[in-house]
């Protein structure tokens, strides 16, 4: 998308602020680059650290990006003869009937036929078979339309988010709208309907997908790659463990796999003669403890 939010039906959770006043942030499928599916729009996809800076480097170094999450998709098509190969189904809107509503094969945009209709006012039209939403599924609403003269108006019953309009008269152009309704609805028509005082067109390849997230797949973050250090790639707490273990061959701490996918630190401990992690057992010339971590986040030291 354009890394613009748009669309939003409710409020989301961009940032929370810790105890110790440091900011975690989150961000949401269509804020990045490449990201162009329509039906995952809003949907969450990454957990940020704050700020974090190696005490070595005269700047701040950026943020880590601990956790991703993608999610897998199932659609279901609720319309019916959106291809306009059957007669049926497409029938005169009740009380706002056009002049002609006829199955032809004079234009098509996929298939033999298309529905092609002719009104003298504004208003009239064609609707489809009623169909349900369900609250937090994204609704995907897609028509082809073939405009004679004036211009059509793409709709749902008892509701603006699906408005669209033609733009132009005598090619094929696509209709298309995005919608996530925060509660259920039933009976709801998809409907075509004249947006000037006379117009005809035609209509064909309609579809209404209800998507349904089946699979959601967490990456507790890119050890390595996540983290900007002085405008480089860093690589994270691993360099700084090498060296300790390098120093002490009787140390066999590691950093857990959760924590080194998190660019989080063991808890750091009072390594003076005496204490702290096998200390007793090293007495190698030049051992020092370990150092603060490049990743090291507020509280983690």
């Amino acid at each position: 998308m354009s890394g613009t939010i748009i669309d939003a039906t409710k409020a989301l959770l961009i940032s929370v602020r810790d105890t110790l006043t440091s900011t975690w942030s989150y961000s949401y499928y269509g804020q990045h680059t490449g990201e162009s599916e329509p039906r995952q729009l809003n949907l969450l996809t990454r957990f940020h650290s704050p700020v974090v800076d190696r005490p070595e480097t005269t700047q701040v170094d950026g943020i880590s990006t601990l956790e991703t999450l993608s999610y897998t998709l199932t659609d279901t098509n609720l319309a019916v003869n959106g291809d306009m190969e059957v007669d049926s189904n497409w029938t005169n809107i009740s009380g706002a009937a056009p002049t002609f509503n006829i199955r032809t094969t004079d234009r098509a945009h996929t298939g033999t036929h298309s529905r092609y209709v002719g009104t003298t006012a504004v208003g009239k039209g064609i609707e489809g078979a009623a169909w349900n939403m369900v609250a937090g599924k994204a609704y995907l609403v897609t028509a082809w339309v073939y405009v004679n003269n004036g211009s059509v108006k793409m709709k749902v019953t008892g509701q603006t988010d699906f408005d669209r309009i033609s733009s132009g008269t005598g090619s094929w152009q696509v209709l298309k709208a995005l919608h996530v309704p925060s509660a259920d609805a039933t009976g709801k028509k998809l409907q075509f309907v004249s947006n000037t005082a006379t117009s005809d067109f035609y209509v064909d390849t309609v579809s209404i997908l209800e998507s349904t997230v089946t699979n959601l797949t967490q990456n507790l973050g890119h050890p390595g790659l996540e983290l900007v250090v002085d405008g480089a790639v860093g690589t994270g707490c691993g360099d700084q463990l090498a060296q300790h273990q390098r120093r002490c061959p009787h140390d066999q701490r590691t950093i857990d796999d959760e924590s080194r996918q998190r660019h989080l630190c063991p808890p750091r401990r009072d390594q003076r003669p005496g204490t702290g992690h096998r200390e007793q057992q090293c007495r190698y010339a030049g051992w020092t403890d370990l150092p603060h971590c490049c990743a090291c986040l507020p509280g983690q030291r």
